[in-house]
């Protein structure tokens, strides 16, 4: 959950490699009406839009982490808010899910999608 929340903080400072290199190198993230976005480069291409998007503020939380008993695979869920740059919000939520590659921990499976319409 540490990880997690560091990645939302990174996010606001719009730390892109911390990012991307938080990724497995087959990492994937799937957002809601566009399709899988695979590999660092395509994430890296993702994060910066996300990051650079005039007017818009992403921010998340955690809720809980599990972790396997093997210790090589975790996943974490949480909520998030977005607001557009129209000013619409946008209540969501997400699960990460995460190996362990080398002794470190890697997201190899980023997925998030709205909980209902955009409220403004």
């Amino acid at each position: 959950m540490d990880l997690e929340r560091e990645w939302a903080r990174r996010f606001q400072q719009k730390d892109v490699d911390w990012i991307v290199n938080l990724f497995a190198e087959d990492g994937q993230q799937f957002a809601p009406g566009i399709d899988p976005v695979v590999g660092k480069e395509a994430l890296r291409t993702a994060w910066e839009t996300l990051a650079n998007t005039d007017g818009l503020e992403l921010t998340w939380e955690p809720t809980a982490a599990h972790v396997a008993a093997s210790g090589e695979m975790a996943y974490d869920y949480g909520t998030a808010t977005l607001k557009t740059p129209d000013g619409r919000i946008r209540p969501a939520k997400y699960v990460a899910v995460w190996t362990r590659r080398d002794g470190t921990w890697r997201v190899t499976m980023d997925m998030f999608n709205a909980n209902g319409p955009s409220v403004k």
